[in-house]
């Protein structure tokens, strides 16, 4: 069992792993994903892509994109150009393998990011989708016609950023370590609820990633409850113990592997910051006179809750969507600017009623996040939660 954060003041932890599970998404406590103005986001300066940079394709397009592009690219390579000075690269743990050669130490204060296969015929083939799904140079990877990264001249029909190129990833590499280990779990959810899964133990604040391939038809993807018991509120995390972040599952299509990429990235908001789905007009609750709960830091079961949480922000909207069209863009697949018009409209904080799950008489600040239908942003109010739970984190030794 993992208890996550306890937040300043309250007696006991605001985020609790039971056994409880977030199924693609969904919640399920017993079994477990007019016009406005836009005013300048106080959020931290998101670094810019590459000009030269070489989800699945969105689920939110309905974009003009290029259909197809010709893109002359190697294997990803990380580089370690923000490494702390003071933090040199550390041997592997045994049963580790470093996917980010000359930045990973173990005895650095940081989040372990751990890759695992399952059921994947071709370890090399593991290995390269761990990498792109990382994303560590933060910019777009062009996809073949596969749903695998491009080599050499081959044909894009498709791009996406990994985990580290979206915020607050994006800005904190230096508080993470990447790491893959070839053994695999005897089921694809293994390792889910495990809090030090065989054959490796006693590695501090780690998260497994399973990356199961092909597992079942319509298998969901799934990740340790987290933070489901958020009630009281995660205004102010602490650090309670050396393990506390939950476990994730992710299911790989093997006819398009890049469709996992982003959903990765959703279900880390769940084992990582506690982060309750944001699934408007999915499994709402109908009666008026059933109880709500608010789920920090977005699903507020009142007014005055959600005042409290995001008043501060509303009129804001997270400029990672601009971050994302731009990666997108530099990959070859210019966007439709009526199109991200739309998005930034969709993305302005305010006090929308419907709550996550659009129950009446509830609350939340924007249209969808990456915590909903994997619109290209957290959101500033998911934003700004997840930076506190980072900045628990040094980097450092």
């Amino acid at each position: 069992m993992k208890a996550l954060l306890s937040p300043g003041g309250v007696g006991r932890p605001s985020f609790i792993l039971s056994a409880g599970l977030f199924v693609c998404g969904v919640i399920v406590v017993a079994s477990c994903g007019s016009t406005k103005e836009t005013t300048a986001s106080n959020l931290p300066e998101t670094p810019q892509p590459s000009v030269e940079s070489s989800s699945s394709a969105p689920t939110t397009t309905n974009a003009t994109a290029t259909s197809a592009a010709t893109t002359t690219t190697t294997t990803v390579t990380p580089t370690t150009s923000e490494r702390p000075s003071n933090v040199p690269a550390g041997k592997p743990p045994e049963g580790l393998t470093d996917l980010l050669p000359d930045h990973n130490n173990i005895n650095a204060d940081r989040i372990n990011l751990i890759f695992t296969p399952w059921g994947w015929p071709d370890t090399d083939d593991f290995q390269q989708i761990a990498l792109a799904f990382t994303g560590w140079e933060r910019t777009a990877i062009p996809y073949g016609e596969f749903g695998y990264p491009v080599i050499g001249d081959e044909l894009a029909y498709e791009a996406e950023i990994g985990v580290f190129g979206w915020e607050p990833f994006r800005s904190n590499r230096d508080k993470f370590n990447v790491w893959i280990i070839d053994a695999e779990p005897d089921l694809p959810m293994g390792y889910l609820n495990s809090t030090e899964p065989e054959p490796i133990a006693g590695i501090p604040n780690a998260s497994f990633i399973t990356l199961a391939f092909n597992p079942f038809v319509d298998f969901p993807n799934l990740s340790s409850l987290a933070g489901l018991d958020a009630t009281t509120g995660g205004e102010s995390p602490l650090r309670v113990d050396a393990d506390p972040f939950a476990n994730a599952m992710i299911a790989i299509d093997p006819s398009r592997p890049v469709g996992a990429a982003r959903t990765l990235v959703h279900e880390l908001g769940h084992a990582l910051f506690g982060f309750a789905d944001e699934y408007v007009g999915r499994q709402g609750v109908d009666a008026s006179d059933t109880p709500r709960n608010s789920f920090w830091p977005s699903c507020a079961a009142d007014r005055e809750t959600a005042e409290r949480w995001w008043g501060d922000l509303v009129g804001q909207h997270d400029p990672m969507i601009e971050v994302w069209a731009e990666e997108q863009a530099a990959a070859g697949f210019a966007l439709d600017e009526e199109f991200l018009d739309h998005l930034r409209e969709q993305g302005i904080v305010e006090f929308i009623e419907g709550g996550c799950f659009g129950d009446e008489g509830s609350f939340r600040p924007v249209d969808d996040t990456l915590m909903g239908f994997e619109f290209p942003a957290f959101g500033p109010q998911n934003r700004r939660a997840a930076e506190a739970v980072i900045d628990l984190f040094t980097g450092e030794l």
